[in-house]
């Protein structure tokens, strides 16, 4: 029964940084999807009532972050796992016109704080594609557009 009871706890051991590992990857994942859905809400409402509807971005660099949408298109979104950079950090609006167009480029990176989990959303110029991927640079400094690989 002893032994049971300590290849149990060995396991545990083993076991449990990997599980808040994941656990972790989890919640920024859906960080990641929350935003993205937001983003791409916004765009559309903006199409369908033919005006100019603006996503507010939190401080650039920050932790347990609010991102809103002037066009009511759903809750807010709270950020609760990552933090949250972007280039272009003198501008903490993305406006989407009447055509879900935009300008300038933006890129958006979600990291895990507690893992090495970096998600990217690049928002083109113009035609307003919004692209998502993993977040290969670093983003102690400025975030960039070529740093961020397409994953689908």
């Amino acid at each position: 029964m002893l032994g049971v009871l300590l290849l149990v706890g060995i396991l545990a051991g083993i076991a449990t940084p990997s599980l808040l590992g994941f656990l972790a990857r989890a919640g920024a994942r859906q960080d990641f999807t929350a935003l993205q859905g937001l983003l791409q809400r916004t765009q559309q409402e903006a199409i369908r009532q033919s005006r100019t509807c603006r996503v507010i971005l939190p401080a650039n660099n920050s932790e347990n972050a609010k991102v809103s949408s002037d066009c009511r298109v759903t809750e807010d979104v709270v950020l609760e796992n990552v933090v949250i950079k972007y280039n272009n950090a003198n501008s903490k609006a993305i406006n989407f016109n009447y055509r879900g167009n935009t300008s300038p480029l933006r890129t958006i990176v979600l990291a895990d704080t507690q893992s090495q989990y970096q998600r990217c959303l690049i928002i083109s110029n113009g035609i307003g594609v919004i692209r998502k991927g993993v977040y290969v640079g670093d983003i102690s400094g400025n975030v960039s557009a070529s740093s961020c690989q397409t994953t689908g």
